[in-house]
């Protein structure tokens, strides 16, 4: 992807959510034994008062289907989040996912 797109300092939810919509999904790629839930429930609790909005999904073991009509779903709603996890067990369902969120 190339280095432009590290953040080694921390990361400013604030900054790349300003840069996102649903058609430009944030990435957030971490090191291993990080989670980054907290960090995104904060977040989103602080942007919008609640979490409702958000959903998680961790892919693997057969959750390909159910994450694709999570998002399939939060395309027709306002402001509805998707929080892919664990994306690396499902690399073969990376092209899926570029399509669907490209159409």
């Amino acid at each position: 992807m190339g280095n432009e797109y590290i953040c080694r300092t921390g990361i400013n939810l604030k900054e790349s959510y300003k840069e996102s919509n649903a058609r430009t999904p944030l990435i957030l790629i971490h090191s291993h034994g990080i989670d980054l839930t907290n960090t995104l429930l904060r977040f989103a609790q602080g942007l919008k008062g609640t979490t409702h909005h958000v959903t998680m999904i961790s892919l693997g073991h057969g959750q390909t289907a159910k994450a694709e009509d999570l998002i399939v779903k939060a395309l027709t709603k306002i402001e509805q989040w998707v929080f892919l996890q664990n994306c690396h067990l499902a690399a073969s369902f990376m092209p899926r996912l570029c399509t669907i969120v490209e159409s």
